[in-house]
């Protein structure tokens, strides 16, 4: 749309928060050729612990026009931009504060392969460290930043510049992101790279981080659970399901290593209708293992996990709202395991936590907890990534029953080759 033909366009200027949502919404509807429908997806109660009144994100070729309309309209406006995405702050005269924002031709990419589970990490790395500029609001306090509404913002305009829907552009970023892991996964198997060169690596990716976790925790049920046995298999805080979708791929190929009868995906947050024909895909495979999603609450006392031989919980703990809640998690996990628990949790500090990380562990407090745990066998293992600023350094507990079928002794050696 010609600036000339939308003259009469006003943004909100009161104190009204609801007002000014739906007043910036239809100014940006009306300006954008794609605007994500910030104001019609969330209510109030959204923002109330946020730092922003509004964000949103409107398609690239449409973002210069809304910057001409925000530096017209309001006076206190700022822009930033970093490899991943553009955007304009700006605050109206009674305070309310609001960011519109762009992905940059980078993501906007002919090669559709960068759009894979990275670009989760990538995205809010690069817009944490926007510090130079003092108008920009939601770096007063990172920890109030929406996080989840700038994802969503994000994927909605890189669905329209695709055009493609929602849902096929979040089953290609799976599709992605399980080639990445399997890649990366295999690389350590073909000895073409080792774990812990991975591990330290200064521009690690989400996706070799979490193919290493996958490779160290299928090593350890190789070497410790019978070859003869058949197991059951619990993926907790499953969200993108890629754990059991790796397994059933290379079940299908022969190359699991262990022989799984059954696999249960949990997550508190149901199951999106794409993550469900997407994992159709891998159920389909022949690989004869009962598969399914299953919906799992730690918060909720009447929540009961699936008993299964195995269970792994990969980052899930750090998310609970705090030590008791997370301690009352691990032995509700640990009373439904009939063989192994592997959890890993994030070692952080005050300067490196993740943003939605609601407490911070070190080798300590893991050991500690490791110590209270009824009828276990404890292994610990910990990984210093000293040279990486903005990712944590991991920490593996692994939990034996007592009366298990083996020595864990040797698997000391092996986690630390």
């Amino acid at each position: 749309m010609h600036v000339d033909s939308i003259k009469e366009m006003i943004f909100y200027q009161g104190g009204d928060k609801s007002v000014f949502r739906k007043v910036t919404f239809e100014v940006l509807k009306n300006i954008s050729d794609h605007v994500y429908p910030f104001y019609w997806n969330h209510d109030d109660n959204y923002y109330n612990d946020k730092n922003l009144d509004f964000m949103t994100a409107v398609n690239p070729d449409s973002f210069p026009i809304v910057v001409f309309y925000v530096r017209k309209s309001f006076i206190d406006a700022d822009m930033f931009f970093n490899n991943t995405v553009e955007g304009i702050c700006f605050r109206n005269k009674s305070g309310l504060k609001g960011m519109v924002f762009t992905p940059t031709r980078y993501l906007v990419s002919r090669d559709k392969r960068i759009l894979n589970r990275n670009f989760y990490n990538k995205t809010y790395l690069d817009i944490k460290h926007v510090s130079y500029m003092p108008k920009l609001f939601f770096l007063d306090s990172f920890e109030c930043f929406p996080l989840a509404l700038f994802y969503e913002s994000i994927i909605s305009v890189l669905s329209y510049e695709l055009d493609i829907s929602v849902d096929k552009f979040l089953v290609m970023l799976y599709e992605n992101t399980l080639h990445l892991y399997l890649e990366n996964y295999n690389k350590i198997v073909r000895n073409e790279a080792t774990f812990k060169e991975i591990l330290n690596k200064k521009n690690i990716s989400h996706t070799e981080i979490f193919s290493s976790y996958y490779y160290l925790l299928l090593k350890i049920l190789k070497h410790y659970l019978p070859a003869n046995g058949i197991y059951t298999f619990h993926d907790v805080g499953t969200e993108l399901a890629c754990l059991p979708a790796m397994i059933l791929d290379m079940t299908a190929r022969s190359q699991a290593g262990i022989n799984i009868s059954k696999i249960i995906a949990s997550d508190c947050v149901p199951q999106q209708h794409e993550l469900l024909i997407w994992m159709q895909k891998y159920n389909d495979l022949p690989h004869n293992i009962d598969f399914r999603f299953n919906f799992l609450d730690l918060l909720d006392s009447d929540s009961k996990p699936p008993v299964c031989d195995i269970t792994v919980s990969i980052d899930v703990l750090e998310h609970l709202p705090d030590e008791e809640t997370a301690k009352e998690g691990l032995l509700k996990l640990w009373d439904m395991t009939k063989e192994v628990l592997i959890v890993h949790v994030p070692i952080e500090t005050k300067e490196n936590k993740w943003h939605d990380h609601n407490m911070l562990f070190d080798k300590d407090k893991i050991s500690q907890w490791a110590a209270e745990i009824p009828g276990s066998v404890s292994l610990e293992y910990f990984r210093d990534n000293n040279d990486i600023i903005d990712l944590p350094a991991c920490g593996f507990l692994i939990l034996f029953r007592e009366q298990g079928s083996a020595d864990v002794s040797h698997l000391k050696g092996i986690i630390r080759e």
